[in-house]
């Protein structure tokens, strides 16, 4: 059976849950399932996979504050020598997530001599804001040196989106180089007829309208909206429940709100669940939000993990209209779209979806239907072995 190293490199220990995790987790199955022995190597294994086809290496453990910044240039040296020790099964190809200050992607290529594929979720650019002082003197130059490096030695840069794309040509990327390519989902994790009671009984939602949001508590992820949306869409439907799955810094502000607006006795904060077993919290809901907000200058690059395990729910679904989620939502199809950041529109839609469950079931069966059709991770990874097997007469 022909192999792929599908590499990681960031060093974020202990993270159990969130759209990174989804998409590592999705692509390693959608080679498996495309005949391919996927080799994971990365600081620790994923949750939710066979620990067995983890290899390696572990990221050293905690080191002086000083030394953190360049803790990816160590942990690059690491998967170098890891490789070089163990060259079976030699693989056909290199797959990495590109992250900041590692190189062991094309390193890697170089050693096996096989192509190097890279998933860019956003370039350096994006966290520039981030570093400051000594670090924006001798840690920000090393970055940007060595994303130049990995962004010419890699054979093919998949981009999460047009924003992402665009990013890449603008770093000196050829057309020819870059695959767009969207976030996608495992549908049978979301099997028809997959139940929520017992989430619904554990969280005392009984049999109330759900309204949930699962994901990432970050400043993007619009979460404080769909609290600020609650008392509008109360005042209709005084018995509806807010779910809210997940974690991050914007948490403990959402809940806060929450509390200050009256609406705390209608929510349910659950904290972070582990990636496996988010499937019965979306059954468990009747519609899903995904509420982003954007004030910056630049583009929209994200493409949501979520909203895809949204559409393999079946549910409807509310989203802001930005960026590549007003490309995958089919507004009055899939979902309803609502301009980012306007809480009437976004309670109204929320409202809407409530008033009428079978329009809404309706959109829900759509959305599935085209998530299974465009936007699987089995998909992605055939699409980007047909890239590959085809450049020789590119």
């Amino acid at each position: 059976m022909p192999s792929i190293i599908h590499l990681r490199t960031d060093l974020w220990p202990g993270v159990i849950a969130g759209g990174s995790l989804a998409h590592a987790a999705g692509m390693i199955q959608g080679f498996a399932s495309c005949g391919y022995e996927v080799r994971s190597i990365g600081p620790e294994p994923l949750p939710g996979l066979d620990e067995r086809a983890w290899e390696g290496p572990r990221a050293e453990s905690a080191s002086p504050r000083w030394k953190r910044p360049f803790a990816p240039l160590r942990y690059t040296h690491s998967v170098v020598e890891h490789v070089r020790d163990r060259p079976d099964p030699a693989p056909e190809l290199i797959y990495a997530r590109y992250s900041l200050m590692s190189d062991a992607p094309v390193r890697l290529a170089r050693l096996t001599g096989k192509p190097c594929v890279l998933e860019v979720n956003g370039l350096a650019e994006w966290f520039s804001n981030e570093f400051h002082g000594w670090r924006r003197l001798i840690v920000w130059p090393l970055i940007r040196k060595t994303e130049a490096a990995v962004l010419r030695g890699a054979d093919l840069c998949v981009a999460i989106s047009a924003a992402v794309s665009a990013q890449l040509e603008a770093a000196g990327v050829t057309e020819s180089r870059i695959l767009t390519q969207s976030n996608g989902v495992d549908p049978d994790r979301f099997p028809p007829g997959l139940s929520g009671e017992s989430v619904r009984t554990a969280r005392g939602l009984g049999d109330a309208p759900v309204v949930g949001f699962v994901g990432t508590f970050g400043d993007w992820h619009g979460a404080e909206n769909l609290v600020k949306a609650m008392p509008l869409v109360l005042k209709t439907h005084p018995n509806a429940r807010f779910l809210f799955v997940g974690d991050g810094a914007r948490r403990a502000p959402a809940q806060e709100l929450c509390r200050s607006l009256g609406a705390a006795h209608a929510a349910v904060f659950t904290g972070l669940v582990p990636q496996q077993e988010a499937p019965p919290y979306l059954a468990a809901c009747d519609i899903l939000v995904a509420p982003h907000s954007w004030n910056r200058k630049e583009p929209f690059i994200g493409s949501p993990t979520k909203l895809f395990e949204y559409m393999a729910a079946g549910k409807g679904i509310v989203a802001s209209r930005l960026g590549q989620i007003a490309e995958v939502i089919e507004h009055e199809k899939t979902g309803l779209l609502v301009p980012p950041d306007d809480i009437d529109s976004l309670a109204a839609a929320i409202v809407r979806l409530l008033d009428s469950p079978e329009a809404s079931g309706d959109m829900g069966a759509r959305a599935r239907t085209a998530v299974l059709e465009r936007y699987t991770w089995r998909r992605n990874a055939g699409e980007i072995l047909a890239w590959l097997a085809g450049r020789g007469t590119r």
